[in-house]
């Protein structure tokens, strides 16, 4: 459907400005705003990949498919890439409903649609996608990184959805029993969040609720 391919490609460019750096790339407002920090490249590239992606793609498109920067259909993918950034009610999805509007779309299912990519994203977390231990093994990594390599660390499998239900397994590593307790609870609050995206899933019947099991 029109949808799924909206969702598609909107989840292939939403995570676009991790492998960008250019400063460019950002709008003139956000230029500013985030100037100072761009000392620390990596602390910057991670708090701005989402304002970049407007600029990436038109930078992309531009000089390879100048035809995709012309009607409404573009605009509408990059703002629902971008809408990951906020949480319902807050300007991204001000401007996601303008787009939707002027493409044709309901507003109220590409909020849907925005909500699946937002929750997807919080819960893309498990041990499997990066080697958490030699990382901090090797003193790798800004703050705000460790706490990322840390949310992975103690998610066990790969969360998955299935008849509405998202079940997390939490795994502390024997070494860190008793020391980490603050983080355990950050991550439970952290996968517990999606749940607030329930009223914009339930225009597709799509809400969830997150299951913790014991901890191992």
């Amino acid at each position: 459907t029109d949808e799924a391919c909206l969702l598609s490609m909107a989840i292939f460019i939403h995570d676009i400005g991790m492998l960008a750096q250019r400063e460019d790339d950002l709008d003139e407002g956000d230029r500013t705003r985030y100037a100072s920090s761009f000392a620390d490249l990596p602390s910057w590239i991670r708090r701005t990949h989402i304002f970049r992606i407007r600029g990436i793609v038109k930078r992309l498109m531009k000089s390879q498919y100048p035809e995709f920067l012309r009607g409404n259909v573009l605009p509408l993918v990059v703002s629902l890439a971008r809408s990951h950034a906020y949480w319902p009610g807050q300007e991204g999805y001000q401007e996601l409903e303008r787009c939707a509007e002027g493409a044709g779309f309901d507003p109220k299912r590409i909020h849907g649609i925005a909500a699946i990519l937002a929750v997807a994203d919080l819960l893309d977390e498990d041990s499997g996608r990066c080697d958490s231990m030699t990382l901090f093994a090797n003193k790798a990594g800004n703050l705000m990184n460790r706490a990322h390599w840390l949310r992975h660390l103690l998610t066990a499998d790969k969360l998955q959805i299935k008849k509405g239900i998202v079940k997390v397994q939490i795994r502390i590593p024997s070494n860190l029993c008793g020391k980490i307790d603050s983080a355990v609870e950050s991550l439970r609050n952290h996968l517990r969040s999606a749940q607030v995206y329930n009223e914009l899933l339930s225009v597709l019947d799509a809400s969830i609720r997150v299951h913790f099991l014991n901890p191992t």
